[in-house]
């Protein structure tokens, strides 16, 4: 066992979250909600600085949470983050359900050699997000 691994095994670390800085969170909020099917777990400020959705259930650690923050300068250019967000089932209709709402689709879904299949979209915020499964659960 090295220094690091000793270290880790003395805390319980269960989770990432992603924070994307947005220009506008309430709108990011309202996009991720009624165009992504996300739910709102919470935001902060009048207008909001700072805010977060799920997939699901907020408690579970099998759901998916992205946090929201204003940036505190303009973003030039095209944003460097890509997020995958993993799907139990229904890839290739969640992607379909996306393409009916206007959601731009980047790539359709398609298998990768690595054990997944994947889509990607374009948030209104120009990042990347990768729908991903496990192949054979695609259905």
């Amino acid at each position: 066992m090295t220094s690091a691994t000793a270290a880790t095994d003395k805390h319980e670390l269960f989770g990432v979250e992603a924070v994307l800085f947005v220009r506008d969170v309430a709108a990011t909020v309202a996009f991720y909600r009624h165009v992504l099917g996300f739910n709102l777990d919470f935001d902060c400020g009048s207008p909001p600085i700072h805010a977060r959705v799920s997939s699901g259930d907020p408690a579970s650690p099998a759901t998916a949470r992205i946090r929201f923050e204003l940036e505190p300068t303009p973003q030039a250019g095209p944003r460097s983050c890509s997020l995958y967000v993993y799907v139990g089932r229904g890839l290739d209709d969640l992607c379909g359900a996306y393409q009916r709402r206007g959601v731009e689709v980047v790539s359709l879904p398609r298998d990768r050699p690595w054990g997944l299949r994947d889509f990607q979209i374009r948030d209104c915020n120009g990042y990347l997000l990768t729908f991903v499964t496990e192949v054979g659960s695609a259905g």
